[in-house]
């Protein structure tokens, strides 16, 4: 038997327009949006599909709006196949947010729920960094010691602060902090 793992995306992988070929297409990925819609109170679908770039990186929107595109995702394919996920694949798993990703795609949180759940976490890291000016980048093809090593030797600045926040693999690191010391860093390395 082939064994397959579902891995659901983390903030990062938006895109205005994703999942509007699905809504258009397939009734199960319309149940999906316009669940999550109602959970939320607001038509995110709206900014998911035709949306500003700018209103659907912000963390209250990207979270939800990751969760629905992968859950309608899973719905058309279930649909499809006439099985649920959990009948032909062996793991789920998600980066970050995709962890309430994977436990909607089992059924182990609902959609509403997960959607709701989404959008206080989004608020939380909204709101932890308001007022001030953020970044995230990722480092691709150096090692973990050698980007530690800069931001040790890094002089900073009051207010200023840069971090690893992901070790997502070997070569890619993510760090984050405030945008002009991420900036910075970011050149040297």
């Amino acid at each position: 038997m082939q064994k397959i793992a579902f891995i659901f995306p983390g903030q990062g992988s938006q895109t205005v327009g994703m999942g509007l070929e699905l809504y258009k297409n397939h009734v199960k990925a319309k149940e999906v949006f316009d669940a999550v819609d109602e959970a939320l109170n607001q038509k995110l679908s709206k900014i998911i599909f035709y949306g500003d770039e700018e209103q659907l990186k912000l963390t209250s929107n990207t979270q939800p709006a990751l969760m629905a595109v992968s859950i309608a995702m899973v719905k058309v394919l279930e649909n499809e196949l006439g099985k649920k996920l959990t009948e032909f694949t062996e793991i789920v798993l998600g980066h970050s947010l995709g962890e309430y990703t994977s436990l909607c795609s089992i059924d182990s949180l609902d959609i509403s729920s997960a959607a709701k759940l989404l959008r206080i976490r989004g608020d939380a890291m909204q709101n932890s960094v308001k007022d001030v000016e953020t970044s995230m980048v990722a480092v691709i093809g150096m090692e973990l010691q050698e980007i530690e090593n800069e931001l040790n030797n890094s002089k900073l600045a009051k207010n200023e602060i840069c971090e690893i926040a992901n070790d997502n693999c070997p070569g890619q690191v993510i760090l984050s902090g405030t945008k002009s010391l991420v900036q910075s860093i970011s050149q040297k390395l």
